[in-house]
């Protein structure tokens, strides 16, 4: 054998003489390196003689015909012998079996007994005392194996007798469901007419049928257009009526504070923030007022469509536009919904922007306050958007403090 060459390359394997030399006491310590250096091969470089040894307990590898067949196959190098001479290596070998990693020859049997450490010895009792409490143990296992498999061949036979009593049960049942078969078409042949008949009877009575639900779901489907624009005309009416009296209210009121405007805007003294006062200061003619669409028609809850939250949000912004000469801009997510909501519809005063794919209304809305210079109110509740356009100096109004002011 050559010595240890390049580091990482394995040492060469031994001869299956020097194997079967070793003496019972080191075999011991070496057979628990070889089964865990077995069992850690990889499945797909087992044989079969390989699976036949991993599987094999230490008390039959300990001699004879076993342990013949395991030198033979460790002397055969490959992967089974880099995997025990990787264990060997790892548990730091006794001085008598270093001979196994170094690549050497081992040393005569009568120097090895001269030179054996009384240290050495007693670790290497001590493997052989955990080897038998492993055999002993494996016996056991191996005793609890066959008990339970008695028990499974018993339980097999039962089975098997279960199934013979059910086969034949089987074949009585398969006899008599002929039987009936042959019944059964006899009378099928017999009442093949009546079933027809009836067949044809029934088809007509559902169409019938069909037609007659066909006829209810048109007019019920007319009531609730009916009920949905009475409901919608009602609702204008009444917003009409309350933008009118908010209107008579603020014009026989005088405005008795001024605002400085700015980025952002400086309010007189007196005017918390958060209050109405604080909105009808902001709300100045000429101001750009930029509104978070479905953020502000969500506050006042979702009983309406898309649509319809957009047309009421509209409607709310003309109005305050014609009272207050304010610019109002409204940004919704997307492309809209229905006949009412497509780009560039607006009421009077009022512009309306959809954003495109892949952008939302807040980042609409944050770079138009950071593409101009003049004052500038956001009307949201979005946290997040508030945060990114509160450093620029915009104005920011909450959803009801502002409906609150456009009456």
């Amino acid at each position: 054998m050559s010595a240890p060459g390049a580091a990482g390359a394995p040492p060469p394997p031994p001869t299956a003489a020097d194997l079967l030399a070793i003496p019972p006491d080191d075999w011991a310590w070496l057979l628990v390196r070889v089964r865990r250096g077995l069992h850690d091969l990889d499945d797909a470089l087992v044989t079969a003689e390989l699976q036949r040894l991993r599987s094999s307990p230490a008390s039959r590898l300990a001699g004879g015909r076993m342990r013949q067949a395991l030198a033979a196959a460790l002397a055969g190098g490959g992967p089974a012998w880099h995997a025990v001479a990787e264990a060997v290596a790892a548990d730091a070998p006794p001085d008598r079996l270093r001979w196994l990693v170094d690549g050497t020859r081992p040393p005569p049997a009568t120097s090895r007994r001269r030179t054996r450490p009384p240290a050495a010895a007693s670790r290497d009792d001590a493997e052989l005392r955990r080897a038998k409490e492993r055999a002993r143990e494996l016996r056991s296992e191996l005793e609890e194996a066959r008990r339970q498999l008695a028990g499974a061949e018993a339980r097999a036979d039962a089975l098997d007798a279960r199934l013979q009593a059910t086969s034949t049960e089987l074949d009585d049942v398969r006899a008599r469901a002929d039987e009936l078969a042959t019944e059964l078409a006899t009378v099928r042949g017999e009442q093949a007419g009546l079933v027809e008949r009836e067949r044809r009877r029934s088809e007509r009575r559902i169409a019938e049928l069909e037609r007659e639900l066909q006829d209810v779901r048109r007019r019920d489907e007319t009531r609730r257009e009916e009920r949905a624009r009475e409901a919608r005309a009602r609702d204008v009416a009444a917003q009409r009526s309350r933008e009118e009296a908010a209107a008579a209210e603020r014009r026989r009121r005088q405005p008795a504070a001024r605002v400085r405007p700015g980025r952002p805007t400086v309010l007189p003294k007196g005017v918390a923030a958060g209050t109405r006062e604080e909105a009808d200061a902001l709300l100045g003619p000429g101001r750009l007022v930029l509104v978070d669409g479905y953020n502000v028609t969500l506050s006042r809850g979702g009983q309406l469509s898309l649509e319809e939250q957009r047309e009421w949000l509209i409607r709310v912004l003309a109005g305050l536009a014609s009272r207050r000469r304010v610019r109002p801009q409204v940004v919704f997510d997307g492309r809209g919904e229905g006949s009412g909501g497509r780009p560039g519809d607006a009421a009077r005063g009022v512009t309306v922007v959809f954003t495109p794919s892949g952008v939302t209304a807040d980042d609409e809305i944050a770079l138009a306050v950071q593409a101009t210079d003049e004052p500038v109110v956001v009307v949201t509740d979005d946290r997040e958007l508030r945060d990114r356009v509160r450093p620029h100096g915009a104005d920011l109004l909450r959803a009801e403090q502002f409906l609150r002011a456009a009456g």
